[in-house]
């Protein structure tokens, strides 16, 4: 319980006391919201991401991403035509690994921006 406090706050607290200021509060973050009422999470929409990051010249070895958890279950479902999932090859073309990515059940799941 407390973990999970601590992750809320970290990543979305809003700085106005008792609260601590999360990284979705402090400028010069970046972030990236799937569409209204939340589409499905796709390697595409990866991509996408990793190019605002290309357009401020930060090397792909920096890149830290936090997502939600549902989000990681379903970027774990996705398989090729061959039936095999393709999580680990996906984030290898993008230049990437698992150990960049953070996930949490504590971020919003219903923002739309």
């Amino acid at each position: 319980m407390f973990a999970r406090k601590v992750d809320q706050q970290l990543l979305e607290g809003s700085g106005s006391a008792p609260e601590v200021k999360g990284l979705k509060n402090v400028s010069g973050t970046q972030s990236d919201v799937a569409g209204t009422n939340g589409a499905s999470t796709t390697f595409d929409m990866l991509m996408d991401m990793q190019s605002l990051f290309d357009g401020i010249g930060v090397p792909y070895e920096r890149l830290r991403v936090i997502g939600h958890t549902r989000n990681l279950a379903t970027l774990r479902k996705i398989k090729a035509t061959t039936g095999q999932y393709v999580l680990q090859t996906a984030l290898a073309a993008m230049g990437m690994s698992p150990d960049q990515f953070f996930w949490s059940d504590q971020l919003t799941t219903t923002e739309t921006v």
